[in-house]
């Protein structure tokens, strides 16, 4: 007798891909706690690794039951009750008065790297970025950091950082970042990733002009192709139709 093969929903295949990238568990424990393949999980951590929110287009048949729950436990739980102060409104008239976080994986020979980044909603430029091996609460506040210290926003909290409820983001070690710098927080809806749709957009930007069909062979040939994409040419030549066809710093200067 054929045994039937099992299917699974969009939502459980994204929790199972997340939890695969965070590394906090390892893939082959993971397959045995779930008793699916470790090739299915590390395909699909890679179909979400490249394409986020809109992998597993088909929704599949639900699978209830304690596998599901295994899963659910081991997601980076959304926090509820966060305030979504920003309501998608990402048009500013000044710089640090709205900057947007969102983490993204890069494929290479040596594993899913992460890369956190801060972006300024005014002039869309990367204010800050870090990227590490592990999906942790460092790599986001490594980011926050950057940005501070670069554009050195008031401490007042009139200026807003606004995610997507993820773990990372709703860990106290980043809270207590945001509040020794006088930065509010603001968190999209669960489940609308078109909350944070601007820094959802330069990943996709990015991805699109830089990491699909590279192939890197280390985390640092990433690391260093991140940098000069981000620093050499996204903030200082990219010209983006959302602020005019300007480069991100040449409307910097121009309202300096």
């Amino acid at each position: 007798m054929t045994q039937r093969r099992k299917r699974y929903d969009k939502q459980f295949k994204i929790a199972a891909a997340k939890t695969v990238l965070s590394g906090e568990i390892r893939v082959v424990d993971l397959a045995k706690e779930l008793g699916i393949k470790d090739s299915t999980l590390r395909r699909w951590a890679q179909e979400h690794g490249e394409t986020g929110e809109n992998a597993f287009p088909g929704n599949g048949s639900p699978k209830v039951n304690k596998d599901y729950e295994i899963v659910k436990l081991r997601k980076r739980v959304e926090e509820p009750g966060r305030e979504n102060l920003v309501d998608r409104a990402f048009d500013v008239e000044v710089r640090n008065k709205l900057w947007v976080g969102d983490i993204t994986y890069i494929g290479t020979g040596e594993g899913w790297p992460c890369l956190a980044a801060v972006i300024d909603a005014f002039h869309r430029k990367v204010v800050g970025w870090s990227m590490s091996g592990r999906m942790t609460e460092k790599l986001v506040t490594d980011a926050l950091e950057q940005a501070v210290g670069r554009e050195s926003p008031p401490d007042d909290f009139s200026l807003v950082f606004h995610d997507d409820q993820g773990s990372q983001y709703t860990s106290r070690a980043f809270q207590r970042c945001l509040e020794s710098h006088g930065i509010a927080q603001s968190m999209s809806r669960p489940g609308n990733p078109w909350d944070n749709a601007l820094a959802e957009s330069f990943f996709k930007t990015l991805k699109r002009e830089l990491v699909n069909g590279k192939g890197y062979k280390t985390r640092e040939e990433a690391k260093q192709d991140v940098f000069k994409y981000i620093e050499l040419y996204y903030n200082r030549q990219r010209m983006h139709s959302s602020i005019g066809y300007n480069a991100p710093c040449d409307l910097e200067r121009d309202v300096a």
